[in-house]
């Protein structure tokens, strides 16, 4: 049969730490987050209301920014085997950011999956990847993430095999609860799945490849927008991104 899980999440809203509990039933789940708040003043939400009152626990509106954190723990869960410990720190927040300003531009509607573009971080001549937006057709819109020229050609070619090393994004407009919330909390409907694919396998990405993608996405936003060259950062990463010209693909840096 069917194996249910139970997640509970726990927020202390001084410090907006987040405590989560696995459990295989509702009961075991909240029993176990009750034994942990023992003795401390609680607040829950109506649903939790009934279980709650025997520990003690009061009915309050859910404040809003509750909710975003929610979100992003949501999230944070989903993205675990690509992203590691990366996957509970600020910079998910982010990532969801950009990802709904990288919708609202809707990159797809100038940009191809076949047009190469260059992401390079400023004051770092060696440090560059080649991007390709989605979203046309079926397609979902994302956007992938690849080391060099070389390995965008592959992947352009018939019958490409597994590439060695890609970053994916995809931004599905399923519904679901996950949806839902970005909906509430960034304005717009989406379901985020990032895989960093290595010979066909997921594996972890680096700190500093999560925020290349980021700065990446902010600066594909702004060439999408109409600006020359795309500018982007966040935190100590600043990235200019560019179209990359069939006649410049010879000097391209590998």
């Amino acid at each position: 049969g069917l194996l249910e899980s139970w997640v509970v999440f726990a927020l202390n809203p001084s410090t907006r730490q987040v405590t989560t509990h696995i459990a295989p039933t509702r009961t075991v789940a909240r029993e176990a987050t009750a034994e942990q708040l023992r003795g401390l003043p609680v607040e829950c939400c109506e649903a939790l209301g009934p279980f709650g009152r025997a520990h003690g626990w009061q009915v309050r509106p859910v404040p809003p920014d509750v909710g975003e954190i929610v979100c992003v723990t949501l999230t944070s869960l989903e993205q675990r085997a690509t992203l590691g410990p990366l996957a509970f720190t600020p910079l998910i927040e982010a990532w969801l950011s950009a990802s709904a300003m990288f919708l609202e531009a809707a990159p797809w509607r100038t940009l191809t999956s076949t047009q190469a573009l260059e992401a390079r971080v400023d004051g770092k001549r060696m440090l560059s990847r080649v991007l390709a937006v989605t979203g046309r057709s079926r397609v979902p819109p994302g956007l992938i993430m690849l080391p060099n020229q070389a390995a965008f050609d592959r992947a352009q070619s018939p019958g490409a095999d597994e590439l060695d090393d890609v970053v994916v994004l995809t931004l599905d407009d399923e519904t679901g609860p996950v949806s839902r919330a970005m909906q509430r909390q960034y304005g717009r409907a989406f379901h985020p799945l990032l895989l960093r694919l290595q010979q066909g396998r997921v594996s972890t990405l680096s700190e500093n490849d999560f925020k290349l993608l980021i700065a990446s996405m902010r600066a594909t936003t702004s060439l999408a927008l109409g600006a020359p060259i795309g500018r982007g950062g966040v935190g100590d990463v600043e990235v200019t991104v560019a179209r990359v010209e069939a006649a410049s693909r010879n000097d391209y840096v590998h």
